[in-house]
């Protein structure tokens, strides 16, 4: 059977159920162990040796942190992937990203973060929370306002307030997966770089 070329360092979003304490699903393995590997290993930040894993090692070095003869690989849980960026153009925040702490990376390059954001809007409002002057005095109207919150309390799908959408963090709609990289199985010695 010919084996289909996989570089080293591709990622993929895994839908099966791996358990986290063991890295087992069924008969694979996606832990960094030697027994029945895969050669996938869950991006979880998990410290690995330059030595079992060589060809992942010459591709990712350390961009996500460790020291030689170690590096650890990327911990994608509760990111999303984004493509990577050549300006401001594709990517609106493109300078305010940071490298992750031990990253050997840049700002800009592969492995750089962003913190969660949620792009500068207006709401129109038809009814404002207060009394308006009388005679629509507009200079004296600022006194005569109640002493009620301006912020948006809530977002919801509908006039009705039915489905709320606001809570904890601005995101997409979502699911989860695993993101898997290939590492190659343990000391394997051939090399597809």
């Amino acid at each position: 059977m010919i084996q289909p070329f996989i570089p080293y360092g591709t990622i993929v979003a895994n839908a099966s159920n791996i358990n986290l304490t063991t890295y087992w699903c069924g008969m694979n393995n996606f832990g960094p162990t030697l027994e029945n590997n895969t050669g996938w290993i869950v991006c979880d930040g998990t410290q690995l040796s330059s030595i079992i894993f060589p060809h992942l090692f010459r591709v990712i070095n350390n961009l996500y942190g460790g020291t030689a003869p170690m590096f650890n690989l990327p911990d994608y849980r509760g990111y999303f992937l984004r493509g990577l960026a050549m300006n401001a153009q594709q990517d609106p925040g493109y300078d305010s990203r940071v490298v992750q702490p031990g990253s050997t990376g840049t700002a800009k390059g592969v492995g750089s973060t962003q913190v969660c954001m949620v792009q500068t809007h207006e709401h129109g409002y038809t009814d404002y929370p207060g009394t308006p002057a009388p005679g629509g005095d507009v200079a004296n109207a600022d006194s005569l306002v109640n002493a009620k919150s301006t912020f948006t309390t809530g977002l919801f799908t509908d006039n009705t307030g039915g489905t709320k959408l606001t809570g904890e963090e601005t995101r997409p709609k979502n699911v989860y997966v695993f993101y898997l990289i290939y590492a190659g199985r343990p000391n394997e010695r051939d090399s597809f770089l």
